[in-house]
């Protein structure tokens, strides 16, 4: 698809869910957009292979493998298609290996938060800009090959150059055109819009891309896709496609020697050729100049391979080499060195051409791609200094801020702290000691108050000319800040500071989008740790709460619970009375109480080591530890899962004890009765799932308005229960990973299903 709009095709990998409600969400936020949901890599892989797909998003948590794993097989076979990574489980590793692996975004799931809008924003954003760029070398292509409307304009906007495809788009003759001026295929009303606005564009930048509305001869219009660049000698070279019904025409086209030495400059591309018979090497004019090369004589192909670098040199060879015996393009990134000894990148591309099955000529385009390769230094060391977790937080900011004065070319780098109206400047980085760490000035005396304000990233390359407001600060007038870059650091969605940048001097260039960029990343690199150190903070002080509780329980209630248990089996001992055994029942229940509770408060969240265990030795385990009243425990068959053995014991424990307490005959109905007339116990039967395993009984079973709420502690529908046996069923379960439900049994009674378990295979 040409240009920004139109339909998305949006695949998104992960739980269903998951899926199911951000793409309904998706859809409703922005119309353009269609999901299709997967569930793995494998069937993600498979669906884009199927169909065209305009942007992925993925968790990172997959069945069979890592969202990170996804997309560098998607960098490998599909380039440079969007791709957002949407965790919930996500961490600084990840996000640092995503950036590597070249993600497009990165995302944390905020949960119980509608974050639809912005996915579908950045979703947008993301396309729009890929498709613009695939535009924009679509057309540079089509420049390079003369398949479209070229023409020249002098300064005062009068032809003195039309091609025959560009004239035959307009439904004019060349000589027709030539000397005319351009009004002449744009509507009266478009005429203003384009001087003012794209061809002051093209004045103060040299350069614009975009769509316009062309004007034919006879008055019908068309769709144009639209270039224009200016020369060195003030000219303007515009190239135009109609894309209204995106039908690609052949045509012949005639270039002078001006308009190819142009265009070249235009997408700064240098062309080579090899002739296979002679193996004659040409070069572009504009070659000479990326490789730095004097004079107009292309050297020998042997000569020619002399100016990369070390052993990129044999890349080179023998990519070449293996195109002209293969007839198969080659596209690599070598090293070279220029005249005056530079070492730079080149991207090197080859083409041959082949009739009758023999190579006749090779071609290729070279571009410098050094600043690219720059780039992709600075974010392997950015990377460096985020995953040493040796350094502590306040040395990895010192670097990051290290880093980005070098990049940026500042004397200052702060990551700051607001408080109110004052202004802390918690970690500084500079050339001097103008500026110390700790120090603190009102809020409005410093440029960051705007990034506060807006939560945006600011951008004063020249702070007097472009925001000329911000001179009235003391920032400007006291401390003599020209120029600064900063974005917003947040901690749980509120302003925490800023990541900034800045200087006495004011800039010669515009801060770039690559510089606006690593600022941005930096300071989101801060928030989440900052957020992180925070969470960290308030787990601990939770953890301690909950050690506090466990000691008031262990030894606060226990002590005089123990004090009132031999006190009344003393009273026992003197007097048989049936409010004794009551008393006696009321302090079993508060003992199961407070182990149970122990359980809920001293467990972890997550579990850490795992053994082979097998149904049959937990069943065992039960038949010992717990009370079963009479009642029958059968293993159906046998399996061996991984777990940590003393937590599922619990599990099972809490299963088991259940279906006695609510499941043996004690006046409930249905009970089974022998001849004697004594009652049966509840027969409790455990079975393998495809992906677990279940416990069941024949008892009455739960009422399924109670279904909802059995987990939850305390709840309970004895009198004799704690209600929280199965709290911390449904806790074990979670820290495996894995998931419970309850149902009904073939028999009416109780179910337990436990999913989402590994086995061993035998």
């Amino acid at each position: 698809m040409n240009g920004t709009g139109g339909q998305i095709d949006v695949l998104y990998v992960d739980e269903p869910d998951a899926t199911r409600r951000l793409s309904d969400s998706l859809e409703a936020a922005e119309e353009r957009i269609t999901v299709r949901s997967e569930r793995t890599v494998a069937d993600g892989l498979a669906a884009l292979a199927a169909e065209p797909i305009d942007c992925i998003i993925a968790e990172y948590d997959l069945p069979d493998r890592t969202g990170i794993e996804f997309l560098t097989s998607v960098r490998d076979d599909h380039g440079d298609l969007p791709f957002v990574l949407y965790t919930e489980n996500g961490s600084e590793q990840v996000a640092s290996e995503a950036i590597s692996a070249g993600v497009t975004d990165y995302l944390r799931k905020e949960p119980g938060t509608d974050q639809s809008v912005m996915v579908a924003n950045k979703i947008r954003n993301a396309v729009e800009a890929q498709r613009a760029e695939r535009e924009r070398r679509r057309q540079l292509d089509a420049i390079e090959s003369a398949q479209e409307g070229i023409s020249i304009l002098d300064s005062d906007g009068q032809y003195i150059y039309v091609n025959e495809a560009y004239a035959d788009l307009y439904g004019y003759t060349r000589e027709e055109m030539h000397g005319e001026h351009w009004e002449l295929v744009y509507q009266d009303e478009d005429v203003a819009e384009i001087r003012d606005s794209v061809l002051e564009t093209v004045e103060r930048q040299g350069y614009w891309e975009g769509t316009t509305t062309g004007l034919r001869a006879d008055g019908t219009t068309f769709v144009e896709d639209h270039v224009l660049a200016l020369t060195d000698n003030g000219e303007l070279v515009c190239t135009v496609r109609d894309i209204t019904d995106r039908t690609e025409r052949e045509r012949e086209l005639e270039r002078t020697r001006d308009l190819l030495d142009q265009t070249e400059r235009i997408a700064d591309v240098g062309g080579w050729e090899i002739d296979t018979e002679t193996m004659e090497v040409f070069w572009t004019d504009h070659l000479f100049e990326i490789i730095g090369r004097e004079g107009s004589e292309e050297p020998p192909l042997e000569d020619a391979l002399e100016v990369y670098y070390g052993s990129d040199k044999q890349v080179v060879e023998e990519a070449v080499n293996r195109a002209l015996e293969t007839g198969e393009p080659f596209d690599v990134e070598v090293r070279f060195e220029r005249s005056d000894g530079e070492l730079r990148w080149l991207h090197v591309q080859g083409t041959p051409t082949v009739e009758d099955g023999e190579v006749t000529t090779l071609r290729g385009a070279v571009k410098d791609v050094t600043e690219r390769k720059a780039r992709e230094e600075v974010l392997r060391e950015m990377y460096e200094i985020i995953s040493d977790r040796e350094q502590t937080f306040e040395e990895q900011v010192r670097s990051l801020l290290d880093l980005g004065r070098r990049e940026l070319g500042t004397q200052y780098g702060t990551l700051s702290q607001i408080h109110g109206d004052e202004y802390l400047f918690e970690i500084v980085a500079g050339e001097d000691d103008r500026i110390h760490q700790g120090d603190q000035v009102p809020l409005e005396a410093t440029n960051c108050e705007r990034v506060a304000e807006t939560e945006e990233t600011v951008v004063l390359g020249d702070v007097a000319e472009d925001a000329p407001e911000e001179t009235e600060r003391a920032g400007y007038q006291e401390m003599g800040i020209c120029s600064y870059i900063g974005a917003p650091v947040h901690v749980n969605d509120e302003v925490y500071g800023t990541f900034c940048f800045y200087d006495t001097e004011t800039r010669t260039q515009e801060f770039s989008e690559w510089e606006q960029t690593l600022v941005d990343l930096m300071s989101r690199w801060a928030s989440h740790e900052l957020e992180r150190s925070k969470t960290t903070e308030q787990l601990e002080a939770k953890n301690e709460q909950l050690e506090q509780f466990a000691s008031i329980v262990s030894h606060d209630l226990r002590n005089p619970l123990n004090v009132a248990s031999l006190r009344l089996e003393l009273a026992m001992d003197e007097c048989d009375s049936d409010h004794l055994r009551e008393v006696e029942q009321a302090h079993g229940r508060m003992k199961q109480l407070i182990e149970d509770l122990l359980d809920l408060a001293l467990e972890g969240e997550t579990v850490d080591e795992t053994i082979p265990v097998t149904l049959e030795s937990l069943v065992d385990h039960c038949r010992q530890h717990v009370d079963t009243r009479g009642g029958r425990l059968t293993v159906l068959e046998d399996r061996t899962l991984e777990a940590d053995e003393s937590r599922l014991q619990q599990l099972f424990e809490n299963l088991v004890r259940n279906s006695v307490e609510h499941g043996t005959p004690n006046g409930r109905s249905g009970a089974g009765a022998t001849a004697g007339g004594e009652t049966e116990g509840v027969s409790i039967t455990v079975g393998p799932l495809a992906d677990g395993f279940y416990v069941e009984d024949d008892g009455p079973g739960i009422d399924p308005e109670d279904r909802e709420n059995i987990f939850e502690p305390g709840f309970s529908t004895s009198d004799d229960g704690t209600g929280f046996g199965l709290s911390i069923v449904e806790q074990v379960a979670t820290a495996h990973g894995w998931e419970v439900a309850v149902t009904e049994s073939s028999t009416g009674g109780a179910r337990f299903e436990i999913t989402g378990v590994e086995f061993v295979e035998d």
